[in-house]
């Protein structure tokens, strides 16, 4: 588990982009972890402690249906999150900003059904972000 002083990450699966997004928390001296994320990746070992993660949208090739999108996300979380990393905000960049509405009813609709207790949902507490916001 990486327990490191990063409190910020940012996920992309373009190098080139994540390189973007590196260079301007530089300039305003805040380290930020940058990953290199396909869809069904597994890093070798999950955060802790972060408390902003940068996504982008789509982090597959092609252009997957919402759905996808969701499960995408959803997965990608787990696995490069600790189950107990805490609190953290959630933000989205992207040129596919039309999708950003399914995904966050998608993540309110999970964080509903797991306060609610429904047995058929096995996803942490952490999956749900304080808040969820684009760029």
């Amino acid at each position: 588990m990486l327990s490191s002083n990063y409190k910020i990450i940012a996920v992309d699966n373009e190098q080139e982009e994540l390189d973007r997004i590196e260079e301007c928390f530089r300039d305003l001296r805040i380290a930020c972890y940058p990953l290199l994320y396909s869809s069904g990746d597994t890093p070798p070992e999950k955060f802790k402690g972060i408390r902003l993660a940068f996504f982008d949208v789509n982090l597959s090739i092609g252009n997957p249906n919402d759905q996808m999108l969701c499960n995408i996300i959803s997965s990608a979380l787990k696995n490069i999150l600790a189950h107990d990393n805490g609190p953290y905000a959630l933000i989205f960049w992207s040129l596919h900003a039309s999708k950003l509405a399914a995904i966050k009813e998608y993540i309110e609709t999970r964080e509903k059904a797991y306060a609610a207790g429904l047995p058929c949902l096995n996803y942490p507490l952490w999956l749900f972000p304080s808040s969820v916001t684009s760029l």
